[in-house]
């Protein structure tokens, strides 16, 4: 009842200004755009009339946006487009007024200012009438009607006439009755107003259908020119940068070829050359691809590609998620990825922010995406945003379980040159995985299965029971994130299973989910780390053995994700070089061997940082590096 009474008098407050601005704005705009285009003929008009009918466009649109703001009740803008570029002075004063003149939204703004300053006024007048009629039927009641009855009579409220005590109790009892009413019709009488509004404010069909077609051939010119120079950039990235690496690795194989026989130690290091040149190549392409379509979008969709996109971000981003089950077309999902993509490298860039918050939803068929940041406004200069759209790395580095420690369950402990390690491999392109196979297997790996889709990877992990798994990211039948999630569902149904997942990109989403159960045994590398046969095998062994092993472009997003707080913000530049080739899986003695130290120093700076980072000291090399990056998942 209360919410009732309150909608009601809010209604009748709206009422009145709304009857208000009807006959004296109205009015006003109407007589004044009538004189200017009566006054066309002799010259004047042509001056005045473009001025009277963008004040009355300004005033309908605010009309429109009172209807969205009050109601929820959306009344489509139906004007014509003009020309960007208008010729000045008198010309263009013609110009403009005779565009004005022959769109029809303009005439129906006009009749919809008559009919607002008639029945429309007379309409949201009812609404505070009803309850301020009660308030003179009040005083009637309290003795006014007297003096006016004794001046002449003829008092009447509504179809009472006062002529005693009596018929002015009943005019305030009356009154009370009206008072009552409004307060239950008052918010119907608003929407009947905007219901006349919106009959002649709304693009009729014909004007809808124009708008549509002119809309379209907008955006078609856009996305051509948007087209066209994102081919440029592709063409001028794959000029400059991957094709000319791989020319070079075709001449240096030439090169090669030449001296194999002569100079061996010539052609082995033009080979390392070559190779380091082929992994350069490969990660420009990645960045390519990444900017055309990122392969996490592809795999998972929007929500989850935004919360890889926030992960990759050098501030805390906070996202929320609600859309329904299923994808969104293709297009749709890579236009407002990329949307987002732009808002929130303006805020990092411009805004000065400390947080932002992403919201997805869908509401009434439409996406709506906001982004907001706690930082400086636009051109304004005010405090916050509020934005809709409604459209590194050196070798990897591997930890070991220290000898006679217990192993994880499902997990039989190998020496490192011991038994021959049984690996299942999933991996569709076959020569990649043939590739595989014939790598493990000169290094004394039994290969169990090599299969290229999901299902065959699950069937082989629960038949085989290996002693680890190595696995693409992306797997038919669905070409998404199958050979992932099998991973998982395989160390849900064998915890502790040794996985080591391999992926064309690096996507901190997927190292989070790995890593979620908090045990080992879990590797993550980009694809191009098998071009160092030593290094990928080692992590082959450190994986099954129990260990961790991260790219480590997985590890500089998340230092670069946290370095602006505390306390990370607080570690000197050798801790957070140690801290990194932890969170790698690096031992001490590693880490002493890559920075030319010795380990009495490493185990000094660990200890310092695990200190700063307010983190339990541990002896053990897998809990302490699972410690150190789920520190800095968080957050």
């Amino acid at each position: 009842m209360v919410t009732r009474i309150r909608a009601g008098l809010l209604a009748g407050g709206r009422g009145f200004g709304l009857a208000t601005s009807s006959m004296a704005v109205g009015i006003l705009l109407f007589t004044l755009t009538v004189v200017s285009i009566s006054l066309i003929p002799i010259g004047v008009g042509v001056i005045t009339t473009p001025a009277a009918l963008d004040a009355v466009r300004a005033y309908a649109n605010r009309r429109r946006s009172l209807a969205q703001e009050w109601l929820g009740m959306e009344i489509a803008v139906p004007y014509r487009s003009l020309p960007r570029e208008q010729r000045a002075g008198l010309p263009g004063a013609v110009e403009r007024c005779g565009l004005l003149l022959k769109d029809p939204a303009t005439w129906r703004d006009l009749e919809w200012l008559f009919a607002d300053m008639t029945a429309g006024a007379l309409i949201a007048v009812l609404a505070p009438a009803l309850l301020l009629y009660s308030v003179w039927g009040t005083v009637l009641a309290a003795g006014v009607w007297e003096p006016i009855d004794n001046a002449g009579g003829g008092l009447w409220f509504t179809f009472v006439h006062i002529t005693s005590q009596s018929t002015a109790n009943l005019a305030a009892v009356l009154g009370f009755v009206y008072a009552f009413i409004g307060l239950f019709v008052n918010p119907a009488l608003i929407r009947a107003d905007f219901a006349i509004a919106r009959s002649l404010l709304s693009p009729t069909r014909e004007q809808a259908l124009a708008l549509r077609v002119e809309r379209l051939t907008e955006t078609r010119h856009d996305a051509v020119d948007s087209s066209a120079a994102e081919l440029r950039r592709i063409e001028r990235d794959l000029h400059d940068g991957a094709q000319a690496r791989l020319v070079a690795v075709g001449m240096s194989l030439g090169t090669v070829e030449a001296l194999i026989e002569k100079d061996p130690a010539q052609a082995k290091a033009l080979l390392a050359k070559a190779r380091e040149s082929s992994a350069e190549a490969l990660t420009e392409l990645r960045d390519l691809v990444r900017g055309i379509h990122p392969p996490v979008l592809a795999e998972r969709g929007l929500g989850d590609a935004v919360r890889a996109l926030a992960l990759r971000l050098p501030l805390p981003v906070e996202v929320d998620v609600a859309l329904p089950a299923g994808r969104a077309e293709a297009p749709v999902e890579s236009a407002a990825y990329f949307a987002v993509s732009e808002l929130l490298t303006n805020a990092v860039k411009h805004a000065g922010a400390d947080r932002i918050w992403v919201d997805l939803s869908y509401e009434n068929r439409a996406l709506r995406i906001s982004v907001t940041d706690d930082g400086r406004g636009g051109a304004r200069g005010t405090g916050g945003r509020r934005v809709r759209a409604e459209r590194p790395g050196a070798a990897t580095g591997y930890i070991r379980r220290r000898p006679g420690r217990q192993q994880s369950r499902g997990r039989p402990h190998h020496g490192d040159h011991g038994d021959s390690l049984r690996v299942v491999l999933a991996e569709d392109l076959f020569l990649l995985r043939d590739g595989l196979v014939r790598l493990l297997e000169a290094y004394d790996f039994e290969i169990v299965a090599a299969v290229e889709s999901g299902p065959e990877l699950t069937r082989a992990l629960a038949e085989s029971a290996p002693d680890v798994a190595v696995v693409d990211v992306r797997l038919p039948p669905t070409h998404t994130d199958e050979g992932l999630q099998c991973a998982l569902a395989a160390r849900r149904a064998r915890p502790g299973l040794p996985v080591l997942v391999l992926s064309q990109h690096v996507e901190q989403l997927y190292a989070r989910e790995l890593l979620a159960d908090g045990n080992g045994g879990i590797g993550y590398l980009l694809k191009d780390r098998v071009f160092d046969a030593e290094q990928f095998v080692d992590a082959v062994r450190r994986v099954a053995g129990g260990g961790t092993a991260m790219d480590p472009q997985v590890i500089s997003q998340l230092l670069s994700r946290k370095v602006r707080e505390s306390p990370v913000a607080g570690l000197t530049p050798r801790e957070l070089e140690v801290m990194e080739l932890m969170a790698q899986g690096r031992s001490n003695a590693a880490i002493a061997q890559q920075l030319v130290v010795t380990e009495r120093a490493i185990a000094k700076h660990t200890s310092n940082i695990f200190a700063k980072l307010g983190l339990p000291v541990s002896d053990d090399d897998n809990r302490r590096v699972l410690a150190v990056l789920a520190y800095l998942e968080r957050g």
